[in-house]
């Protein structure tokens, strides 16, 4: 790996080679660049291809700086967002770790004898997290499975990188942990998603027929995740 730096451009770029590659490609990601080149490739060819892709490159990363600004951070912001609606968050110290509901908010404990608090309070959050939407859910998923003749074999919460929910072929359903920051009406919409994927496992037709008959507002829900779903990711 070799760092460099493009001609006239204020970033940095690393390069990884790679004998199985047969062209130069630049990656983009988490605000960081990246560039991919067969193995011998010219060092100073490189630098001129990035230079090349300036504007481009430019425009991905205040893209990415824009969401990212979107992203909730909310151990330094003190607000957690819960289906829909901020939640002030207080954080203090006792003898032992919990997370519970006050008339004021919700209020994180952390135990006197833990080192890395930043790590404890992310991980008590997303448990909270998790268990609010479990049970929000188990309530929906009683309401919506006798009404479109389908059952779950399994239920689990859980942080995924790229989706909201899934169904394996198993029926076992499975839901994204920081959908506990979306509205009600949205997660209403994942859980009759996921559960006709239980009858139909693409997004055929017939798949989006059986999803509009139980849920009125699916092209509303879908909107609101792609133009605001990066909202309910986190950042600590």
């Amino acid at each position: 790996m070799y760092q460099g730096v493009a001609p006239e451009m204020p970033m940095n770029y690393q390069i990884t080679y790679s004998a199985k590659r047969s062209t130069v490609a630049i990656i983009v990601k988490a605000r960081q660049l990246q560039v991919k080149a067969p193995t011998g490739t010219c060092e100073h060819f490189i630098a001129e291809f990035v230079a090349s892709k300036r504007d481009w490159i430019v425009k991905q990363l205040q893209r990415q700086s824009a969401l990212h600004s979107e992203k909730s951070q909310p151990l330094d912001e003190g607000v957690l967002t819960l289906f829909g609606q901020k939640q002030p968050l207080l954080l203090k110290s006792d003898n032992v770790s919990h997370v519970r509901w006050l008339d004021e908010g919700i209020e994180i404990s952390i135990g006197n004898r833990v080192q890395n608090r930043q790590e404890k309070a992310k991980a008590l959050l997303l448990t909270f997290m998790a268990e609010e939407l479990a049970q929000f859910i188990h309530i929906r998923l009683g309401y919506w499975q006798p009404r479109m003749g389908v059952q779950a074999q399994d239920v689990k919460v859980r942080v995924y990188k790229r989706r909201w929910g899934s169904c394996d072929r198993r029926q076992r359903l499975t839901f994204n942990t920081l959908l506990a920051g979306a509205p009600k009406w949205v997660i209403d919409y994942v859980v009759v998603h996921e559960l006709a994927h239980i009858r139909y496992m693409d997004h055929g037709p017939r798949f989006w027929e059986l999803v509009n008959q139980h849920c009125v507002h699916t092209q509303e829900a879908k909107n609101w995740l792609r133009q605001r779903g990066i909202s309910l990711e986190l950042e600590f």
